[in-house]
């Protein structure tokens, strides 16, 4: 049994899309399904529709859910506002300043509110009821880049995730902060997975999943995540990729299931029924089915395979003894002197076995600015050849590598300046010996900088 992509359609409608600004709804009484979306040109759009609604303001969110009645109004979100509008009426049905714009928006019930719209800010996140009424306000540590509300604890309740540009990510339960979570760049996604989970991802590319306050899993790409959905099951996490490939992934382990790509950059990803809707940046609208695949086989299908795989198996064998009696009779100097020289570098390695290297970390308030400085020394004159570091949130994409070229030495000392207070295990790999023959000391430091010094 597989899962896939099957494509049910596919339009364009020739507008440029702003990032994770598009959405279906139903906006008027007819209860169907129209796209939504917000061009670049600070325009909103119904497809298949007369209805465009210029705003005055750069458009940085939107969401497409019913607030009251049997229809949806569009909220969007500008860099100093948010505007509720039902296209249905014709009417504005409210507009509030917000301090420093709007850069992501979350409607759903929290704590005692049946449904509140909440909006992520610059260190701040405002929740207003249905009648445009300020309820509810917090800060935080930097710019709100992403928000999903879950039920962390499993209580019934929801609690608010807040994904920030200080690498944080923050659970409120009502008003109070329950967990926080320091990952390695800024969280742009978060999506909610139902039994206390959620999905992620960060600007450099990382995707995963916690459940709760404790990591499952996390992969790393080398291109940013422009959506996360849930599709076509609970146990399946789609991730769409700004270069246009779509993953679906097994959201209990990580594991690709299905890979697609739509060959053009993405602008967002939502599920919409049944469907699986992908828009990209220049307006192409693409619509999948997720399929489950189950592979029948003929009883008599499945006879003519074993038959085969008996004969493979044979003819395999026979191929294997006459192999044998080849490769005996052609073992050759060249081959000979190869395990020769592996036998030596073993000897080698095991004679160098009593090597160390020591190692200690201490601060130095006198440079400028002020750092960590890592000194190792090797024992019995061996000179380090190279050393690679690994650590999250110390150094870009989370490794270092010094490869001194010339001036090799016994000792180094190594200077690390964390960009902000964190508390990381440091691996360490250390590579002694001579131009040939590497001998790889592995070390681990548990390195905690908070409060250590003031950058």
């Amino acid at each position: 049994m597989t899962q896939s992509f099957q494509p049910v359609f596919s339009y364009g409608i020739s507008h440029h899309i702003v990032p994770n600004c598009a959405r279906f709804g139903s906006t008027d009484n007819t209860e169907q399904s129209q796209l939504v979306v917000a061009t670049t040109t600070n325009k909103i759009i119904i497809h298949d529709s007369e209805i465009i609604l210029n705003i005055n303001e750069k458009i940085q969110a939107l969401e497409v859910t019913k607030l009251f009645g049997t229809y949806d109004v569009i909220i969007v979100g500008t860099v100093s506002s948010i505007l509720v509008y039902d296209a249905y009426k014709n009417i504005s049905v409210f507009k509030r300043d917000v301090a420093d714009g709007v850069n992501c928006i979350q409607v759903g019930n929290f704590s005692t509110y049946e449904k509140l719209i909440f909006c992520g800010g610059n260190c701040a996140i405002w929740g207003f009821d249905i009648e445009g009424k300020d309820v509810f306000w917090t800060v935080t540590g930097d710019n709100v880049l992403s928000l999903c509300l879950s039920d962390i604890d499993n209580d019934g309740i929801s609690e608010l995730i807040v994904g920030s540009e200080s690498f944080d990510i923050r659970v409120f339960k009502g008003d109070l902060l329950l967990y926080e979570m320091t990952e390695t760049d800024a969280v742009i996604n978060l999506h909610d997975f139902g039994n206390g989970m959620f999905a992620y991802a960060l600007l450099n590319g990382t995707l995963g999943m916690y459940k709760g306050n404790t990591r499952l899993w996390r992969i790393k790409s080398q291109n940013e995540v422009a959506a996360l959905a849930q599709f076509p099951d609970a146990q399946t996490v789609v991730c769409a990729w700004i270069n246009g490939k779509i993953e679906m992934r097994d959201s209990e382990t990580g594991e690709v299931k299905v890979t697609e790509s739509i060959g053009d950059d993405i602008a967002a990803l939502f599920v919409n029924s049944e469907n699986l809707v992908v828009i990209s940046k220049d307006g192409n609208v693409h619509g999948f089915a997720g399929q489950v695949e189950e592979k029948i086989i003929e009883s008599q299908q499945n006879l003519l395979h074993e038959l085969n795989m008996k004969k493979y198996k044979i003819l395999a064998e026979l191929k294997n003894y006459e192999r044998d009696e080849m490769e005996v009779e052609k073992t050759t100097e060249k081959e000979t002197k190869f395990l020769l020289d592996f036998l030596i570098i073993m000897l080698i390695i095991y004679f160098q076995i009593d090597t160390k290297l020591e190692s200690c970390l201490q601060v130095d308030s006198q440079a400028k600015p002020p750092c960590i400085e890592l000194q190792l020394s090797a024992s019995g004159d061996a000179l380090i050849r190279a050393v690679i570091l690994f650590a999250e949130g110390i150094f870009n994409g989370e490794s270092y590598v010094i490869h001194p070229d010339e001036d090799l030495t016994s000792n180094m000392a190594i200077q690390l300046r964390p960009e902000k207070d964190l508390a990381v295990d440091l691996h360490i790999e250390a590579f002694l010996g001579d131009a040939h023959r590497y001998r790889i000391l592995l070390l681990l430091y548990q390195v905690n900088t908070k409060g250590i010094f003031n950058k």
